[in-house]
């Protein structure tokens, strides 16, 4: 039975920016989780953080980290403060003035 029991499909970026996607049957599922695990530890090895743990890491630093819904303020445009949408709702956090 050479049917695979399984698929996955998902998109990646390519080295030029293009999405691509790619499908992955049975046993292949396995050797494509292992390859990404590596990479995962080779990028952890060589220092890299990702953009959301960076931005996370920043806003912490400076101040403007909500802790009530664990993400970070932002300001920019005409924006008189910093404040986040609430996910879920139409609404806005505001953050407090220091």
């Amino acid at each position: 039975m050479n049917e695979a029991l399984y698929s996955m499909t998902t998109k990646v970026m390519s080295p030029r920016g293009n999405e691509e996607q790619y499908t992955v049957r049975g046993e292949e599922v396995d050797d494509f989780l292992a390859r990404i695990k590596v990479l995962s530890a080779k990028l952890h090895e060589a220092g890299y953080r990702g953009k959301a743990v960076v931005a996370e890491e920043t806003a912490k630093r400076e101040g403007h980290w909500c802790s009530k819904h664990n993400t970070a303020f932002f300001k920019k445009g005409k924006m008189r403060g910093y404040a986040h949408p609430i996910e879920g709702t139409e609404g806005w956090c505001n953050e407090e003035e220091k």
